[in-house]
């Protein structure tokens, strides 16, 4: 209940800053509103971060932290709370199917989604998680190649 609450009042917020970029014509107020959308989605990580670590290893522990990195990746929201909800992935769902959808996500969010990459790579079984997994590393690693 305390995790569909938080994502319901996420959803309502960021829907209206959603609205308000659309609007925007100047480079400058699309910023700042692009800041809120950040700030928002680490002040709600905080928060259903403590719905994730209630019962980590569960489903709904899951559930939460995958939020968390959908939020967070979508806009590049980072912060220690995101990073926490990356390791708690990491550590006790990197051979969970439904990891696959949080791959994207994790990879913009620098070194704490390459550990979940890492994982995913290393403990999936499923061969399309893996693959996506293995593909998404490398293509980090060509990014910073000169």
């Amino acid at each position: 209940e305390k995790l569909a609450a938080l994502k319901a009042k996420f959803e309502e917020e960021n829907k209206e800053l959603m609205e308000r970029l659309k609007k925007v014509d100047n480079p400058g107020d699309a910023r700042a509103i692009q800041a809120e959308m950040r700030e928002l989605a680490t002040l709600t990580a905080g928060k259903v971060l403590k719905v994730a670590e209630e019962n980590p290893k569960d489903a709904t522990g899951l559930d939460a932290a995958a939020f968390i990195v959908r939020a967070a990746g979508g806009v590049g929201a980072g912060g220690d709370d995101v990073a926490k909800a990356l390791g708690l992935v990491a550590e006790h769902h990197a051979a969970d199917a439904k990891v696959k959808d949080l791959l994207i996500p994790a990879m913009r969010l620098g070194d704490s989604g390459e550990k979940l990459l890492k994982a995913v790579a290393e403990k999936n079984p499923d061969k399309e998680a893996k693959g996506t997994a293995l593909f998404l590393r490398g293509y980090r690693l060509a990014q910073g190649v000169d």
